[in-house]
């Protein structure tokens, strides 16, 4: 009678269970359980005998009673993936929890990623638990090592746009190409405003391994934002560098050169004062350009 009920018993905690994975098979993040059975005690009825030289051993006799419940296993294996639509239903591929803050303050962990904003701004699971996490700072930096805190999105601010100021493109240019052939590529760059904008990259070839290179939008007919540049490549395919810009020249300083009458002078243009009245006024030595350029002051 006794092992009856226990099966019974057993067997409807299975029922339970599995009403349990039934009830639950739209639940966000519900893990299902199964139950896992295991025989209870057994009574002895009866020893085991070893064998003897006349007769064989004989084997225990034993009466169970009854099953019981061993565990109540949960299956964490992966879920499938299920579009909502919604931006702020998030999924965690593989182990681990997501980290909420309860109303007490205490830290929760769920599967379950049906979050939104609350007024504030922060993540909030429907039961009003903060999503925990680390922000990122001014510079977009974030410190996985600081402690965690609430997870939120400040509502009404806005970023100013920050125009492109350079672009990469990577690929490689036929080196068979025919004279006058031309290559195009493009890439997204952003206006002052923040607006996407199409840049073109336009290669045309001009000679043997050497390209013009010319940046262009996409207005009809397209504006040159960049003139055209000539880029070279060596046998193996290697840009040569373009060589190095010259300074701009300065002209030499020219110093006072004799005249065919006579050596120049040069004198003050500065008035006499009452103290050199009558007197010859100041001036600088004459000087006389050498064959080597360099100036040495006249005898």
């Amino acid at each position: 009678m006794f092992s009856a009920i226990s099966g019974l018993r057993a067997h409807q905690t299975k029922m339970d269970v599995t009403g349990n994975n039934i009830a639950n098979v739209n639940t966000v993040g519900f893990k299902g359980s199964q139950t896992v059975f295991q025989d209870t005690l057994s009574q002895v009825i009866r020893a085991g005998g070893a064998p003897a030289a006349d007769r064989g051993g004989t084997n225990p006799a034993q009466v169970g009673l009854g099953v019981k419940v061993a565990a109540i296993t949960t299956n964490w294996t992966q879920g499938a993936t299920q579009s909502t639509g919604r931006s702020t239903d998030f999924m965690i591929e593989g182990d681990g929890f997501f980290v909420t803050r309860g109303t007490g303050g205490e830290q929760l962990f769920t599967r379950a990623g049906s979050l939104d904003f609350d007024a504030s701004g922060k993540l909030v699971t429907p039961d009003g638990a903060v999503l925990q996490g680390w922000m990122a700072d001014e510079d977009g930096l974030v410190n996985p090592n600081g402690p965690v805190g609430d997870l939120s999105v400040p509502y009404g601010q806005l970023v100013n746009p920050v125009a492109s100021t350079g672009g990469v493109v990577d690929g490689n240019l036929p080196s068979d190409a025919e004279i006058g052939a031309t290559v195009q590529t493009g890439i997204t760059m952003y206006d002052s405003q923040g607006v996407a904008q199409k840049v073109f990259y336009n290669f045309q070839k001009t000679a043997a391994n050497t390209w013009d290179f010319t940046v262009t939008d996409s207005a009809t007919p397209p504006t040159e934002l960049l003139p055209a540049v000539s880029v070279s490549f060596d046998a193996a395919g290697v840009l040569v560098p373009p060589p190095p810009a010259r300074p701009p020249s300065t002209p030499a300083p020219t110093s006072p050169r004799r005249s065919p009458a006579g050596p120049t002078t040069s004198r003050s243009t500065s008035p006499r004062s009452p103290s050199t009245a009558g007197r010859t006024p100041w001036a600088p030595p004459r000087r006389t350009v050498t064959p080597w350029g360099r100036c040495s002051p006249s005898s």
